[in-house]
């Protein structure tokens, strides 16, 4: 979520009414999310390297049982998110909000095959990448460059694999899909992949079980703590349901570089980056991906040598998936 969230804040920010230009800094950002790529004769992995850990807090009430995917390799999966935004930013004492056009992204997931040991191999494609083009608030400007944060999207496709825990043991992206797989949006997809099956403790457990999933996300430009805190809800046979407590924080990063002469150029860093949110999830034992919920909010402080702005994100997302 972070490197997406920081694509919002580079185009707010560069379109923002305390610039005096608006189209060379708009321009920029959109051909640094599309860059042509190089093919490669490998898949080429996700440029960040998340590693994942579990820790039971609670145990919960009895019965305790242990809790395990069982994967089929018959049961294909549509994966189907809507991503909402709404921004608020103050810079040079104006305040300014803006709702960004909602984004809808499906994915066909193919399950490949399981190992003895439980794990599941997947391909995945994107089928649809849009933004609704009439919604929001956005500036033109603004608007058509967000739309164009998509446009890695388009014919995206690779393989992951996820252990029976739920914890994802990696993510890769076809070289002939023709993504930049250091794109945002490419990277808020690999991270969907990942974490949308929820992942499971090691030890028996039941209803009111607490456990946290803590992720680290190390990036060319900066690292990422997310802590998830779930809590079992429900529990019937092989469904569920959990209450997640998400917190994610991000060591202060460098942005993109600003256009060219004469431009107006965005900040030059983010100084700070907080995430708060809550989620519910509805998993099945027997399915890939969770139906979740999330609403979040992110505060983000940005600055360079002759600017500083605050900015507040409103973040919700929902991922619903279904048999194919």
């Amino acid at each position: 979520m972070k490197q997406w969230l920081v694509a919002v804040a580079v185009l707010c920010a560069g379109c923002s009414k305390g610039s005096t230009s608006t189209t060379t800094t708009t321009t920029t950002t959109t051909t640094t999310a599309t860059p042509t790529p190089t093919p490669s004769a490998s898949a080429t992995p996700s440029p960040d390297s998340p590693t994942a850990s579990v820790r039971l807090l609670d145990h919960g009430t009895e019965p305790l049982r242990p809790l395990r995917y069982a994967w089929h390799v018959d049961r294909k999966e549509l994966m189907t998110a809507e991503l909402r935004t709404t921004v608020s930013m103050v810079d040079a004492d104006v305040h300014q909000d803006t709702q960004m056009p909602p984004l809808h992204v499906v994915i066909a997931i193919d399950p490949q095959s399981v190992t003895p040991d439980g794990d599941l191999r997947f391909a995945w494609r994107v089928l649809r990448a849009s933004a609704d083009q009439d919604a929001g608030s956005a500036s033109p400007q603004v608007a058509e460059a967000w739309r164009q944060q998509i446009a890695p999207l388009e014919h995206l496709s690779g393989s992951a694999v996820v252990g029976p825990d739920g914890l994802s043991k990696g993510v890769t992206v076809d070289p002939e899909s023709h993504a930049a797989p250091d794109a945002e949006m490419v990277a808020q997809v690999l991270q969907m992949l990942r974490d949308y099956v929820a992942p499971l403790p090691a030890e028996p457990v039941g209803t009111g079980a607490k456990w946290q999933r803590v992720t680290t996300l190390r990036a060319k430009n900066g690292n990422a703590t997310q802590t998830d805190t779930y809590t079992l809800a429900e529990l019937h046979g092989d469904k569920g349901k959990l209450d997640d407590v998400v917190a994610q924080t991000a060591s202060p990063q460098l942005l993109p570089s600003p256009g060219g002469p004469g431009s107006v150029p965005p900040p030059e860093r983010v100084d700070s980056l907080l995430t708060s949110g809550t989620e519910t999830l509805a998993f099945d034992l027997g399915r890939i991906v969770s139906q979740a919920k999330f609403d979040g909010t992110t505060a983000m402080s940005l600055s360079s040598q002759s600017r500083a702005l605050s900015m507040v994100m409103h973040v919700g997302i929902t991922v619903s998936g279904e048999p194919r």
